[in-house]
């Protein structure tokens, strides 16, 4: 027997097994028919006895049976099943309709009770009726699991509208360090962390008391003041009338992985250092030996040169040999400085670097320099421009600043091209004294006060001279010395200028005077 209008039946029926209790044979076959296409499974007996036992070795979800039968009734077989499960939905099928059936069905709570012949429609609408009611209280008793399960696993937390706890569970009590005696009827700012900006809690009321759920991470206190992190879902719960009740916050602890995270990424930026130290060492070492290196060998040739000379006993031309040493000289000199601008950057960033401050004179301190980078600036047939129209004198360390005045002028003779412009002068109480060159520029006028850097070119691909420790060092005495340094595009060469400015204190006013 097919059954119309199936569309019409839950599908939900299909998930559950029945348990279908006839003695007619015609009967129980024309509706196991029926059945088949609508359950899971049915199971067909044909008495009581025969169906309680069925009952007691399936798992039965819904019972169809008549009353008369031999041996036991329907009814006395659902008074059975209903002690043994009293949740199990039972319809009667019959033909008897006295008074008596129907008050002892109503006494043991039968579902349904349908009268044959029955109609299909009326049997389709009544078992649909009888799914419907099953499938609610299965979901019922889903989320009431689900939410055990949840509860169990989270830090879970109920409060009225005003943010007074009223529940708490064991995982909230544990990781808090609070008895729930401590927690109920206390306000949720017992967790508030200081760290955490007040805008957060702002936001997140506003979102629950619009009704919609609020989410983040909050960083929270607990009873001993150490701090445990969350991630917070709060859900507003309305009442019957849709007014908001309460609220529940269900929280994830996840201080051990935040931690964690925090851990491996400071241990991957000190590697990153770590790497780039490594880096700029090797970059270093590259420049500097060749720096080294440079003034060296013209050191070693030029000794070699006069030495086969003497030894060969041939003739030395003074004014040749005089310039061969001037030169070996200023080449040590250069080897020098650079020896000592690494030993002093040492000695900077330990604080142990000294200084002796005295009055002396730049125009002295300027010639002298001159002299030291003779040979250099002859070699690459520089014209030295000096702007210098009155005696000048400082209170400052001269040696530091001429060390400072070195590395600058060194700078200006190795990236310039053929001139380079000393000025000093006075100006705003001040001493200024300005290096010019016509050479390139430098792009990053900051960047070239780091150490091992030289403007924008790589470290190791640069093809130009120098060490990268210059202007660093320069920038720190500067600073100790209480000097006012300057970086700019030239505009009269066109190249960098560099400007040192000395304030003038009352010992350089007398001299001045």
């Amino acid at each position: 027997m097919k059954i119309d209008s199936m569309e019409k039946l839950l599908p939900y029926s299909k998930q559950l097994n029945l348990l279908y209790v006839e003695d007619d044979l015609s009967t129980r076959k024309t509706f196991s028919e029926i059945f088949v296409e609508l359950f899971s499974v049915v199971y067909a007996a044909k008495d009581a006895d025969e169906g309680i036992n069925l009952f007691n070795t399936h798992n039965i979800d819904i019972v169809i049976t008549d009353i008369e039968m031999p041996r036991m009734s329907g009814l006395e077989m659902a008074r059975i099943i209903r002690e043994q499960k009293h949740d199990v939905p039972i319809i009667v099928m019959t033909a008897y309709i006295e008074n008596k059936f129907f008050i002892e069905s109503i006494e043991i709570g039968i579902d349904a009770y349908l009268l044959k012949p029955v109609e299909q429609k009326m049997l389709l609408n009544t078992i649909n009726r009888i799914v419907s009611n099953i499938k609610v209280v299965k979901s019922l008793h889903d989320d009431s699991r689900y939410f055990q399960v949840l509860t169990e696993a989270s830090i879970v937390s109920k409060a009225d509208i005003k943010g007074t706890i009223t529940y708490v569970n064991d995982n909230l009590c544990n990781i808090s360090g609070y008895t729930r005696e401590e927690l109920i009827g206390k306000s949720h700012n017992i967790f508030k962390h200081p760290n955490t900006p007040t805008t957060i809690y702002k936001e997140m009321w506003n979102t629950i008391l619009r009704g919609e759920v609020w989410s983040g991470r909050m960083e929270n206190l607990n009873k001993n003041g150490n701090s445990f992190l969350a991630d917070t879902i709060i859900i507003p719960l309305e009442d019957n009338k849709g007014m908001i009740s309460e609220f529940i916050a269900i929280r994830q602890d996840v201080t051990e992985y935040v931690n964690l995270k925090r851990k491996m990424n400071a241990e991957m930026l000190k590697k990153e250092e770590e790497q780039r130290i490594n880096e700029a060492k090797e970059a270093f070492l590259i420049l500097f030996t060749h720096e080294l290196k440079t003034p060296l060998n013209a050191i070693i040739n030029f000794s070699k040169y006069i030495h086969t000379k003497l030894i060969n006993s041939q003739y030395l031309e003074p004014l040749k040999t005089a310039k061969l040493l001037k030169s070996i000289i200023s080449n040590a000199y250069d080897m020098l400085d650079n020896v000592n601008n690494i030993l002093d950057i040492s000695k900077l960033q330990a604080n142990k670097l000294s200084y002796a401050k005295r009055l002396f004179s730049l125009n002295k301190l300027i010639i002298s320099l001159l002299e030291q980078f003779d040979s250099l600036i002859n070699a690459k047939h520089i014209e030295i421009e000096l702007l210098i129209d009155e005696e000048f004198e400082i209170h400052s360390d001269e040696y530091r600043v001429k060390q400072i005045l070195s590395n600058i002028l060194s700078n200006a003779i190795k990236y310039g091209n053929n001139k380079i412009s000393i000025e000093i002068k006075k100006s705003n109480g001040t001493i200024e004294i300005y290096i010019e060159d016509n050479g390139k520029g430098i792009a990053n006028k900051e960047s070239v006060f780091n150490l091992y850097e030289q403007g924008n070119a790589s470290l190791i691909k640069r093809d130009t001279q120098g060490t990268g420790i210059g202007l660093y060092f320069v920038k720190l005495v500067c600073n100790d010395l209480n000097i006012k340094y300057t970086l700019e595009d030239s505009k009269r060469l066109g190249g960098t200028r560099f400007g040192l400015l000395f304030e003038m204190n009352n010992k350089n006013k007398e001299v001045d005077r």
